[in-house]
């Protein structure tokens, strides 16, 4: 018992040391409170892009759906079905083409509640959008709390997020709302891999894998982009 009693006061007396309490104060910081930081920063953004969505979803299900209609009889804040008539090339396509030719430049394609492309033109009965695989394009998002640019390809790549934030593999990739695309939270795709951008290389290069499947796309919901 009385070894006991000895080896605690002595441990008493050791963690009050400077060096010690220095010592367990960084292990603690490292092992314990950065990490529980990190992990509610996390989930809050989750939360906040979460309730970007669910918003959406209720102006969407609140708003006349129009389909078919000339562009000058509806009104400039509705919200479009279009069809799916076209794409190129085959097999992972950098273009859509859909009907009937509603819209304008820069207005976004959803497919199932995710980013399919963005509007490039009117034109020819139709209307064309730049899809997440086609080098036309861009888009701003949110990978966590990171705002980044996404640009379309095989795969799609998110840059311009420093090598320093811990972006990892199985993070949802998200709309920002900053740059062409006004509109925040919709979900573009999940990171797949994670490396260093050897032409900018104070940041990463991350590759998506988009939540998009244009093989089993038909009908579409084009968001205005106002």
């Amino acid at each position: 018992m009385k070894k006991v009693l000895f080896t605690y006061l002595f441990l008493a007396i050791v963690v009050q040391l400077y060096p010690v309490k220095a010592f367990f104060s960084r292990v603690f910081l490292k092992s314990v409170y950065v990490p529980v930081l990190f992990m509610y920063s996390r989930v809050k953004s989750m939360q906040q892009a979460e309730k970007k969505v669910i918003e959406l979803e209720k102006k969407i299900a609140s708003m006349e759906i129009m389909s078919g209609k000339e562009k000058g009889d509806i009104a400039s804040d509705s919200i479009y079905i279009v069809t799916l008539i076209g794409y190129e090339p085959f097999g992972f396509p950098g273009i859509l083409t859909y009907y009937p030719p509603v819209g304008k430049r820069g207005d976004l394609l959803l497919w199932d509640g995710v980013v399919a492309g963005k509007v490039i033109s009117i034109e020819q009965g139709a209307g064309q959008a730049a899809t997440v695989y086609g080098n036309l394009f861009r888009l701003g998002v949110l990978v966590k709390e990171y705002n980044g640019i996404l640009e379309g390809g095989v795969p799609p790549v998110v840059k311009y997020i420093p090598i320093e934030y811990p972006v990892g593999e199985g993070d949802t990739v998200y709309t920002s709302g900053i740059g062409e695309i006004k509109i925040r939270g919709i979900p573009v795709g999940v990171v797949t891999k994670v490396k260093e951008d050897k032409i900018a290389p104070y940041f990463h290069k991350i590759e998506v894998k988009p939540f998009f499947e244009v093989h089993r796309a038909y009908r579409l919901v084009l968001i205005p982009n106002d």
